[in-house]
């Protein structure tokens, strides 16, 4: 079988993809587990791939807007966020989100600020570029949203949705 150079596709573009060569890559095709694998992993790549290539008229990618989104809904609820509260809930480790808010904080996205209580704990909290701009934020996501979901029915998204929620419950028994 030849070597697929999946990330030569990408950038290519994500219509010269052929998801069924990317499916022969991951096992026996009869075999419906490792096929759900492979789409998993697929479908978890186009998604990131459209939403960067959206959020790029931003200058944000799609971890960047992860952050700033729960940043938002933090704000909402009047709550104090760290940044080892965004590595935790991220699940990625403190040099990955101190690059991320960096540069966040770079683009005048965030800012932070000493914790009362601690010295060397900082908040983060959304900047009032950041908040003017929520409103295009969410705009660009239901674009997005529309894209993916445009021949789902609501019935067919939530049991998706419970199919997916089962399998990070049966991925995260052994965490």
């Amino acid at each position: 079988m030849p070597q697929l150079d999946i990330g030569k596709m990408f950038r290519a573009g994500v219509d010269a993809i052929d998801k069924d060569d990317v499916l022969k890559c991951f096992g026996k095709e009869s075999d419906p587990a490792m096929r759900i694998f492979a789409m998993i992993g697929f479908v978890g790549n186009l998604q990131r791939a459209q939403f960067d290539k959206e959020l790029a008229k931003m200058n944000l990618t799609t971890a960047q807007l992860n952050v700033l989104l729960y940043l938002m809904r933090a704000a909402e609820d009047h709550a104090d966020v760290t940044s080892r509260d965004l590595e935790k809930l991220f699940h990625v480790t403190n040099p990955t989100m101190a690059g991320i808010l960096k540069r966040l904080e770079t683009k005048g996205f965030i800012n932070r600020k000493k914790s009362g209580g601690d010295g060397r704990t900082k908040l983060i909290m959304l900047s009032e570029e950041a908040r003017e701009q929520t409103a295009l934020m969410r705009q660009q996501l239901d674009e997005t949203k529309r894209i993916v979901f445009d021949d789902f029915t609501e019935d067919e998204l939530s049991k998706m949705y419970e199919m997916l929620q089962r399998l990070m419950e049966n991925l995260t028994k052994t965490r």
